[in-house]
């Protein structure tokens, strides 16, 4: 009987990603996925660690996880992948402090080397505090999921991962994490046989990851320390991925990365820009979106490159997170808002109906009054179609956390609720004014009012979302409908409420 396994993802679209890869390499290795953890044999927690709520998060989830009667009992093992393991990885890997008496992970060379890992490595932090945890797997080190798997359950005679992946076509999506600008992956050909189980894609869009790292080291940041270096993925690699997604139905492609305007191609020759243009080129009747574009990436370029693709969507994610010029540089970033309002108004003379999304921090150290009303004034006159508010939090490691001058956290949850306010105006006004509008939708689900989809200027999970109703005002009828999830459909907008829109089909 194969064995089998669960996933639970926190975090953002880029974890998503690498979850969706691990899933896909287990699967091909022959485990069952599930979709109740309280029935697998393996239990995996992908995690987030970007601030302290998120660390917060991703233990409260672990603890759950360990709190299920199989993990208890120590026939079930639990696996942390992602960012916490990366964050406060120090030296282990793995902890199999857990032992029963059908398996004994604790000897054997099956389970004391993994692809020259120590599996059982040195105590840390993580293992001392979490010992219910069978395994911590780096950011790093996920694409090793099948052999930690393996060695966990004491599976034997399995492929090793690298046979795995060159039978069935996934080592085109191996990300290495070495610290090159330019990520490599081994070779690959499109037509090789079982190349479908690269990704496991659960909707009408899909996020394909760029690049990963970051090198900006903003004073706030933790990601650098959890991810490393900048890395741009090859635009073979890239390529090769969009075509499986779109060949298996996809009708969206998000591009992501923590700066997607750094992505480059060397041997190409190719920026972000010129990506955009072939994908576009390539898959005229799929949307393609830009997400977590730094504001110098935002190039005549790129826009004139969005400008000629109506299948590159009218959208651009720019975070800001600032509209001081002196607190911008205390986080070791530049700009100022006066110079955001410039960038806006080069976008908006190119892309006349883009939707813009930005984020903000409000409280971070030394932030005074006319400071946080820098960044107020500036979110009322940028006119932002949506915006991401987070109060600053002071994180072990970062430049910032030094700073003297912290502001009180009742101070920073106050100013970030004054800038959702001034957002709000303008957001809710910008969906109000979709009303009567003929729109592009994605048909992208079905949930308790009926099928919902998004237009070009809606990003999936963070922004709102379209109902689609009849005439008189229901919803339409799943058992009959007209269209199916992943159509893009042409629906008038009739209604607004805060960030949602309802509209009738055409």
């Amino acid at each position: 009987m194969s064995a089998s396994f669960a996933m639970i993802t926190l975090g953002c679209a880029k974890n998503e990603v690498d979850s969706n890869r691990m899933r896909a390499l287990l699967v091909a290795a022959n485990y069952v996925e599930k979709d109740d953890p309280t029935d697998a044999d393996l239990v995996i927690v992908n995690t987030c660690a970007f601030i302290t709520a998120a660390t917060e998060e991703a233990i409260a989830t672990i603890l759950e996880a360990a709190d299920l009667p199989r993990v208890k009992d120590y026939t079930s093992k639990l696996v942390v992948t992602g960012c916490l393991s990366s964050r406060y990885e120090h030296k282990a890997i793995a902890n199999d402090s857990h032992k029963d008496t059908n398996t004994d992970n604790t000897s054997g060379d099956n389970n004391n080397d993994v692809l020259g890992m120590p599996l059982l490595a040195p105590t840390s932090e993580l293992e001392r505090e979490l010992p219910e945890v069978s395994a911590f797997v780096s950011v790093a080190n996920e694409d090793n999921i099948v052999a930690i798997a393996n060695a966990l359950l004491n599976i034997q005679n399995a492929k090793a991962p690298n046979e795995l992946q060159t039978d069935l076509g996934v080592s085109k999506f191996i990300r290495n994490n070495e610290s090159d600008t330019m990520a490599k992956s081994s070779d690959f050909n499109l037509g090789v046989s079982g190349a479908q189980v690269a990704r496991i894609v659960d909707a009408p869009w899909a996020y394909i990851k760029i690049a990963d790292g970051c090198s900006r080291r903003c004073s706030f940041c933790t990601i650098p320390a959890i991810r490393g270096p900048y890395r741009s993925f090859k635009a073979d690699e890239i390529l090769a991925e969009a075509n499986f997604l779109v060949n298996g139905g996809v009708r969206e492609l998000i591009l992501i990365a923590q700066d997607t305007g750094l992505w480059h191609d060397k041997e190409r020759g190719w920026n972000l820009a010129k990506l955009l243009d072939e994908l576009a080129t390539l898959y005229k009747d799929t949307w393609i979106r830009v997400m977590y574009l730094q504001p110098q990436g935002v190039t005549q370029e790129l826009l004139l490159v969005m400008q000629r693709h109506s299948n590159i969507c009218n959208y651009l994610d720019i975070p800001l997170q600032h509209a001081s010029p002196e607190i911008l540089l205390q986080m070791n970033r530049s700009g100022s808002g006066n110079e955001y309002l410039k960038l806006l108004a080069q976008i908006r003379d190119v892309l006349p109906d883009v939707s813009l999304r930005t984020t903000m921090i409000a409280g971070f150290p030394g932030e005074t009054r006319l400071e946080a009303q820098a960044s107020e004034k500036f979110i009322d006159q940028a006119g932002f179609n949506y915006v991401g508010v987070f109060e600053y939090s002071q994180e072990e490691g970062t430049k910032a956390a030094a700073l003297t001058k912290q502001v009180p956290k009742k101070t920073a949850m106050a100013r970030a609720q004054r800038l959702r306010d001034i957002a709000d105006v303008h957001g809710f006004a910008q969906s109000e004014e979709l009303v009567g509008k003929t729109l592009d939708v994605l048909v992208c689900g079905i949930c308790e009012e009926g099928f919902y989809g998004r237009t070009q200027g809606m990003a999936p999970e963070v922004d709102g979302l379209l109902y689609i109703i009849n005439d008189d005002k229901k919803s339409v009828d799943a058992a009959e409908p007209k269209f199916k999830i992943g159509d893009i459909i042409v629906v008038q907008v009739t209604q607004s409420v805060l960030y949602e829109l309802y509209g009738i089909v055409q």
